[in-house]
């Protein structure tokens, strides 16, 4: 057996001298070599070192004299004839390829991979697509380090781990293709180019994204909330296309994202505005004031600074306001092309507590209704909150406080204020026809929710029959229906009547909604009863509380009671209202209060005393051009009148 090895390779090696010397014959002596691109098979290259040479013949006649095994070399590549088996004539074409007796082999149709390459994060998974010409050709798939990244049987990619690693493809006919793929760490955050940018119809900009150093993905996806406003490509192209605004969302494999708020506008703006012209803030309160164009298209451009921001300080970019101190301070928003808007803010001594006007309310089933925080202070407006349920399946609430009762049963809801002080309200949800209904008279008709902040109060004549569905805890409100409408009714038979001389600080709330469901809410009213019912004394209390308790209970008192009291009762049916101290133009030294009030055509001067030497007229819904003839104030720390 050796011997006849032996005969046959001395066969061999004869053979090769002879298309060696076929070779010297040629008009180029010399023996050539191959080389293929990376990753590609090599026909020819039986040694596997990326070049065919003369080398490659011998390992071959090697193997077939069966002084080497099949792992010894590339046998896909030293198999030329495609007939599964490496023998004397694929050696002949390794050598005629040499010689350049020819220039090629008559390989079947190319195998390919889509993508050749991969950056993939761990955790990423990309299919590849193998194909090759003929029709039914059957491919398989092998990892040479699973650990790093595995293939399935068709051909999907897992990234393992981080590190490389070669994806080979195999075929029929000893076709192969090759993929490299390189697996970086999992995406954890993504950097966008901009978080917030406005722009103008037509106007086209690349949202670029980056990664932290490591991480890796083969693939961002990018989208837009509305593509009518802003459509965005697949490579980050944004292009404007309709004013309004959307959100640009570039998301990764695993769910990481980032998003831009874009704002679009069709040119130039001709308003500019802030979301609120007051603001107050306690100790250490933080608030957001945004700025718009148009009254509507947010200027993620402008700029925001503070007056004093020792008492209240703004993030120039952000417009997040901190309060910092007492006192008062006013918060410029300027946009690119120069128009500002202002914004005043009152910063606070202390964090104030939080109630509902309610403590528990009743709902008909498919009602919805705005609950609202208020702060314990009497002299407090409704605060910024966010509110959940405990029972959504009763009683739902939008984290802005919209609730809707669902089904019979009971929830409670929470509002937690932006100070983190919270407050709970019990809701009970009754079939819109339940055992409890009743009718009654209605004494004194106004309808309105329980936190007077229902969009559309109805007036409801005196003597109406109303259908009565429950009552709050202190009987002081009925659920009930009037027609189509269902809300809140004041049961005014729970209230103090006319006699205030006992009325406290605990009272207060009570006696303030007999008086305000008496003067059906109305604004007018409100200035009327102070101006008229309550006397003017020269003597005033330290704190709001303490005013209004006094002012009621001696049905008199100064300037600052007045004011006082007008601005705890504006505030206590939904309106707003300041209180200011200014000085007299008349009298040196003089102190004088009074309130602005915010209405419908702007924030307007609402003045109850000094009233021996100016009509009403002059002292209602006034601006600061008519006050400003009797008194002089700090304009910097209130919103203008105008």
């Amino acid at each position: 057996m050796k011997q006849t090895l032996a005969l046959l390779l001395a066969a061999l090696l004869t053979l090769s001298c002879c298309v060696g010397a076929a070779a010297e014959e040629t008009e180029n002596p010399a023996v050539t070599e191959a080389t293929a691109e990376p990753g590609a098979l090599l026909y020819g290259d039986a040694d596997g070192d990326g070049r065919v040479t003369i080398s490659d013949a011998t390992l071959a006649q090697q193997y077939i004299a069966e002084l080497i095994t099949r792992d010894e070399l590339d046998f896909d590549a030293a198999d030329l004839d495609f007939d599964g088996e490496v023998t004397i004539n694929d050696v002949t074409l390794i050598q005629r390829l040499l010689a350049e007796f020819i220039t090629e082999i008559d390989a079947p149709e190319a195998l390919s991979l889509d993508p050749a390459a991969l950056h993939l994060g761990v955790g990423e998974s990309v299919a590849l697509q193998a194909s090759c010409m003929e029709e039914g050709c059957a491919v398989s798939f092998v990892s040479d380090d699973p650990a790093v990244a595995a293939v399935d049987e068709n051909g999907r990619v897992t990234a393992l781990g981080a590190g490389n690693a070669v994806i080979t493809a195999k075929a029929d006919k000893m076709r192969r293709a090759q993929c490299r793929v390189t697996v970086g760490d999992a995406v954890t955050a993504i950097a966008l180019s901009c978080t917030q940018r406005v722009v103008q119809v037509g106007e086209d900009f690349v949202l670029d994204a980056a990664l932290h150093e490591n991480e890796a993905t083969y693939r961002l996806t990018y989208a837009s909330s509305d593509p009518e406003v802003a459509k965005i490509g697949a490579d980050g192209t944004v292009t404007a296309l309709h004013s309004g605004m959307a959100t640009l969302t570039v998301t990764a494999y695993n769910g990481v994202s980032a998003s831009c708020a874009l704002a679009v506008m069709n040119g130039a703006p001709n308003a500019f505005s802030v979301s609120e012209t007051m603001v107050q803030l306690a100790l250490g309160d933080t608030c957001s004031l945004t700025a718009y164009y148009n009254g509507d298209i947010p200027a993620y451009d402008a700029v925001y600074t503070s007056s004093d921001p020792e008492t209240a300080s703004v993030d120039e970019r952000t417009g997040v306001i901190t309060a910092n101190s007492v006192g008062y301070a006013v918060i410029t928003a300027t946009a690119n092309n120069g128009m500002t808007a202002v914004s005043w803010v009152t910063v606070k001594e202390e964090s104030a507590q939080v109630t509902f006007a309610q403590p528990e309310v009743t709902m008909l089933t498919g009602e919805v209704s705005q609950c609202c925080l208020r702060p314990v202070k009497f002299d407090g407006a409704p605060v910024r909150a966010t509110y959940t349920s405990d029972n959504s399946e009763v009683c739902s609430v939008t984290p802005a406080g919209e609730m809707t009762a669902l089904q019979e049963g009971t929830a409670v809801i929470t509002g937690t204020a932006e100070n983190g002080a919270q407050a709970q309200m019990t809701v009970r949800v009754i079939a819109d026809e339940g055992n409890d209904v009743r009718t009654t008279v209605v004494p004194v008709g106004i309808l309105c929710d329980a936190t007077w902040q229902s969009a559309a109060q109805k007036i409801i004549p005196k003597g109406t029959a109303v259908t009565v569905y429950g009552a709050s805890a202190d009987r002081r409100w009925l659920k009930v229906r009037y027609g189509e409408i269902c809300g809140w009714l004041y049961n005014k038979s729970f209230g103090k009547g006319k006699n205030y001389s006992s009325v406290t600080r605990d009272s207060l709330p009570v006696v303030a909604d007999d008086l305000l469901f008496d003067m059906n809410l109305s604004v007018k009213n409100i200035f009327n009863y102070v101006y008229n019912k309550i006397k003017y004394r020269l003597t005033a209390d330290a704190d709001t509380e303490t005013l209004c308790v006094a002012a009621l209970r001696d049905m008199r008192g100064a300037c600052y009671h007045h004011a006082a009291l007008i601005e705890y009762l504006y505030n206590r049916c939904g309106h707003e209202a300041v209180r200011l101290t200014g000085d007299s133009r008349r009298s040196a030294g003089s102190k004088h209060a009074w309130c602005i009030v915010k209405t419908e055509s702007g924030w307007r001067h609402v003045d109850a005393t000094w009233f021996s030497t100016r009509t009403v007229e002059e002292q209602y819904f006034v601006t600061d051009s008519v006050q400003g003839k009797m008194f002089t104030w700090d304009y910097t720390k209130y919103p203008a009148c105008t």
